[in-house]
């Protein structure tokens, strides 16, 4: 008994003994761990696969505190890796432990250690392989689910439907939807691009185009400004949508050697002069039920990076010709998304602010472009139209403005103002000096050209806050649309 004794005090004092103790408890936590997750209905694979590691690599400590070498070199590891599913492995790492537990001889203490430490990462490669399967079986039935309706429309009104709900799944991962459809047959592609043929279906996209443009004109009483900006949006995004799902069968069909399919689309942000789409009743309404359906927003884009969108689109108003209907809504997009109203921007900074806090995101060398846009002929003829029509001066081509449509104008140009002097302020704090914009108005009467004209008609149209008759239906599609926000 005395010699017994002593042998277990020689055991923990020794080396060996403290280190295979301590592993010992390590083991043991990390294994009630493992079970723990294993048990939860909701397994968080990330963790579960790091606690396998965790323990393979304690168990080949284990070894090297027996002095048996480096793990990969014990010729007479239990490895069985023929286990196909996670409950088979984990069956057999018990099995292991048992025999671990009740061995008598150092050589059956490696056998099982070295086992367990090859189990372990075998567990952790079958749960990988198993969330893999499943995120792919997932991710297969969400693309499924979004194009079926595609696939399965007929009418112009039910492929429209389609879109929507296409876009609305896809969220985000839009792209990745696009790209999803290079899986589909040959006979689904030519089926999904025959709706780009159908006279009905190019008709309602037209009209989409056209509405996208002038969302004033969708609806027949008039709309608080702020709601038109919302529709404008949607309906540019869902158009948007229909452009890229053309692209993408276009290029497949290309691929795949098919018969081409024509481009019967409206691109850019303006109709040709002397153009106008006809569209009827049943387009409207169409596209008036599509909107209180959309629920895909790009909100995720811009939390991390507040109003970038929409400086892109402030930059894309200047590209090939410049678009001054692009280039004010943009900035009367931001400025509602800051949620700053045009009666505050004279005495309140917030909407200055936070154009400055925008602009530091930029490098200094998008900041100098941005400022030559700003800068250039184009927008100092488009600030000198409207600051000649804030001040009251009479235009032959222009009739006498309620005091709505006057203050919408000022509203306007104060927004393109802060905008612009935010960048100036920007620039000046990284000690770079610009010149101001020039504002001074010529000696002879200004004469604008047809997009400058457009531009302070479209000011009118969308952005006076006229009388607003109420609808109660309307009111319920847009308390419909804000809630799927």
């Amino acid at each position: 008994m005395a010699h017994t004794k002593q042998r277990g005090r020689h055991w923990l004092v020794s080396d060996v003994g403290r280190a295979t103790a301590l592993i010992k408890f390590d083991i043991k936590q990390q294994e009630s761990l493992l079970k723990s997750y294993l048990a939860d209905g909701a397994v968080i694979i990330d963790k579960t696969v790091m606690v396998c590691a965790s323990l393979s690599q304690c168990y080949g400590d284990y070894l090297h505190a027996l002095g048996v070498g480096e793990p990969g070199d014990v010729s007479f590891e239990n490895s069985r890796l023929d286990n196909k599913t996670v409950d088979t492995c984990y069956k057999y790492i018990q099995l292991l432990k048992q025999q671990f537990n009740e061995a008598l001889t150092i050589e059956a203490s490696v056998r099982c250690v070295s086992g367990l430490r090859r189990q372990y990462q075998h567990l952790g490669s079958l749960l990988k392989q198993n969330a893999s399967k499943s995120l792919k079986k997932t991710d297969d039935n969400d693309y499924s689910r979004a194009i079926t309706p595609l696939l399965r429309a007929h009418t112009p009104t039910d492929w429209l439907y389609a879109v929507v709900q296409f876009a609305n799944q896809s969220e985000a991962s839009l792209i990745d939807y696009l790209t999803h459809m290079a899986t589909l047959e040959n006979q689904q592609l030519l089926h999904l691009s025959h709706a780009f043929n159908q006279q009905g279906h190019v008709h309602l996209m037209s009209a989409v185009f056209f509405y996208k443009l002038f969302p004033q004109r969708l609806f027949q009483t008039a709309l608080h400004p702020e709601k038109l900006v919302s529709v404008k949006s949607r309906l540019s995004l869902l158009y948007e949508v229909v452009e890229m799902l053309h692209q993408t069968l276009v290029q497949l069909l290309a691929q795949r050697g098919l018969h081409p399919m024509p481009d019967y689309l409206f691109h850019g942000e303006e109709l040709p002069h002397g153009i106008e789409i006809v569209i009827d009743d049943d387009s409207r309404e169409a596209i008036q039920s599509a909107i209180k359906s959309w629920r895909m927003n790009t909100k995720h884009i811009n939390d991390c990076q507040p109003g970038m969108n929409h400086l892109d689109d402030m930059v894309r108003a200047y590209k090939f010709w410049f678009n001054p209907n692009r280039l004010i809504d943009a900035v009367m997009l931001l400025e509602q998304k800051i949620s700053v109203s045009g009666a505050e921007l004279a005495s309140d900074n917030t909407f200055y602010q936070q154009m400055q806090a925008v602009y530091c995101q930029l490098t200094t060398t998008e900041c100098l472009d941005l400022y030559g846009y700003f800068a250039n002929k184009d927008s100092c003829y488009l600030m000198r139209t409207l600051l000649v029509i804030s001040e009251g001066h009479p235009l032959s081509w222009l009739p006498s403005l309620t005091q709505a449509e006057k203050s919408a104008i000022i509203h306007v140009y104060n927004a393109l103002e802060c905008v612009m002097n935010a960048l100036r302020a920007e620039l000046a704090a990284r000690q770079i000096s610009t010149a101001p914009y020039k504002r001074t108005l010529p000696a002879r009467k200004i004469t604008p050209g047809r997009r400058n004209r457009n531009a302070v008609t479209h000011i009118i149209t969308l952005y006076s806050k006229q009388a607003v008759t109420t609808n109660t239906k309307l009111e319920q599609l847009f308390n419909a649309i804000e809630a799927g926000e």
